[in-house]
């Protein structure tokens, strides 16, 4: 069996309303011979891939795909299945799929799709599965499923773009993918918003930028007479050293240009963990690098939508507890082991990595990677609680007092935010933090993974917030007009453009001489295809 051809459906099309790949298979010979007749393929197929007894197949019961193949099915049809069952076990929620001849050993198949590429590379892997079990040749299915979850997490989108995606869908608002990255359209024409993460037409450039440095967002709440922690850049080990003994131990340092608690070092309690500590940090950030006094409570992150304090999570490092038998190192595995572990943003939490810097914290703390931790013991893996890097949140929206989301408020306004993160330490969110606790940072493009997927407490839908913001007082949506047969399809398109025209409303319109936006022409040509479409509906 080879591969001929490929096309890729990115919306509603001939075969599904669902995003479909279209693969022109040559089956080589083997169009008439069913997959009972191959010896052992039946067997070894489902012996590497036990996914396929959980499809129903067109008989719709359980084992039903099993049933098709003991009684012989064709490649087409067993290709179509393999390839759903491939992305599935990577964690992609797909399932419809056709196989159909063509002519001879010509076929076709329809597989629905989430991610282009993902769903292209099932495709190569289904072909190559079939041809090793007919040519009884080994294949390391292991070694191409992580080969095809490497494809999937260059290409999936974040929690945050994924859940902003799926409210605009529950709201009827049509969304468009610009180009590869996790930059999206929602809606149509003028009424249209563009999206990047939890970034939107309303971000302000300038206020991001503020917000990435820290030191400057800090001068500005100070300005706004809001709490922050006292601090100042450093240039160098003697600088360090010298402000620490001025503000008083304990200490933060941290980049001044950062994001997710990358380089981040808390706690610092004297003049050897501080002169380690900027000797490490140093490596990576050169000279941007500031120092903080180290004020202790619980951490917070505040969700700001448009001004609306919408969601607010206690963030936990990640930790183990000892059983008086495992390494430290054993108890991280088992710990990341946990379903609802994934690498980066895939999943509700992520693995804690075993890097540099979580062994100097060890070290810090009088550990190693080998030790045998106690039974009962809790031991924390990190000093800052960021989801990205092994952290689990708590959901605390109903418990934040009135004052807190005044000052908060107050925050995102003083740095120009829309959409923003407001991180606080303090005792207690419940009760004001002018009593001790300070704003840490502003962020920009919050993750909101933590709201809709806390590890307790109930999930705060800030996507939700956000698309209802975006659309406030405007259409979600614009008419759109379809014209087709065999004479007069211009003609007509034209009449419905001056109609709408005439009524006053700015139309777009492309036919088969051309594309043409508020009665300009801005293209020549036989323009009455998918591009020329959406060439007018993103003007």
């Amino acid at each position: 069996m080879k591969i001929i051809n490929h096309r890729v459906f990115e919306g509603r099309n001939i075969y599904s309303h669902k995003k479909c790949i279209r693969l022109d298979l040559d089956l080589e010979g083997y169009s008439e011979i069913p997959s009972k007749d191959i010896c052992d393929f039946n067997e070894s197929l489902v012996r590497l891939l036990p996914e396929l007894n959980k499809h129903r197949c067109g008989i719709d019961e359980d084992r039903g795909f099993i049933k098709r193949l003991t009684e012989g099915t064709y490649l087409a049809h067993i290709t179509e299945h393999i390839i759903i069952a491939l992305q599935n076990m990577v964690g992609v929620e797909v399932s419809y799929g056709k196989s159909r001849e063509i002519l001879g050993d010509n076929y076709y198949v329809i597989y629905q799709y989430e991610y282009k590429n993902t769903g292209i590379e099932a495709a190569n892997i289904a072909v190559n599965i079939v041809n090793s079990l007919i040519n009884k040749k080994i294949f390391d299915i292991d070694l191409r499923l992580k080969e095809l979850k490497e494809i999937l997490m260059d290409e999936q989108l974040g929690v945050s773009t994924f859940n902003i995606c799926n409210e605009a869908k529950k709201r009827g608002i049509p969304i468009l993918r610009i180009g590869e990255d996790s930059i999206f359209q929602l809606g149509y024409g003028k009424y249209s918003k563009i999206i990047q993460a939890t970034m939107g037409n309303d971000t302000s450039a300038i206020a991001v930028g503020i917000a990435q440095d820290k030191l400057l967002t800090k001068q500005i709440l100070v300005t706004h007479c809001l709490p922050v922690a006292s601090g100042m850049k450093v240039k160098s080990r003697v600088d360090v050293l010298s402000f620490a003994e001025d503000i008083g131990y304990p200490v933060v340092i941290k980049p001044e240009f950062g994001n997710q608690g990358k380089g981040v070092i808390v706690n610092i309690k004297d003049e050897k963990q501080l002169s380690d500590a900027y000797e490490l940090l140093v490596k990576d950030f050169k000279e941007d690098i500031i120092i903080e006094k180290f004020i202790s409570g619980r951490d917070y992150r505040v969700c700001s939508v448009y001004g609306d304090i919408v969601a607010v999570s206690e963030r936990i490092p990640p930790y183990i507890i000892g059983d008086g038998i495992s390494t430290i190192e054993k108890l991280i595995h088992t710990t990341n082991d946990d379903p609802r572990r994934g690498e980066g943003h895939e999943k509700e939490l992520t693995k804690i990595k075993i890097d540099d810097r979580l062994i100097e914290y060890l070290k810090q703390k009088g550990y190693t990677l080998k030790v045998v931790l106690p039974e009962k013991e809790k031991l924390f893996l990190k000093d800052n609680a960021n989801l990205s890097t092994g952290g689990f949140a708590l959901d605390c929206t109903d418990l934040i007092c009135e004052e807190n989301i005044e000052i908060c408020k107050r925050a995102a306004s003083a740095i120009g935010l829309d959409i923003c993160g407001v991180d606080l330490i303090c005792e207690d969110i419940s009760k004001p933090i002018t009593d001790g606790g300070v704003i840490i940072e502003i962020n920009a493009a919050p993750g909101i993974r933590m709201h809709h997927n806390p590890c307790i407490g109930s999930s705060r839908n800030v996507a939700g917030h956000i698309v209802d913001k975006l659309f406030k007082d405007i259409p979600k949506n614009i008419p759109l007009i379809s014209v087709t047969g065999t004479n007069g399809k211009t003609t007509t398109t034209r009449l419905i453009s001056h109609i709408l025209s005439i009524a006053g409303y700015t139309v777009g319109m492309t036919t088969t001489s051309g594309i043409y936006i508020d009665g300009k022409c801005t293209f020549k040509g036989d323009t009455t295809g998918p591009k020329s479409a959406l060439a007018v509906l993103m003007n």
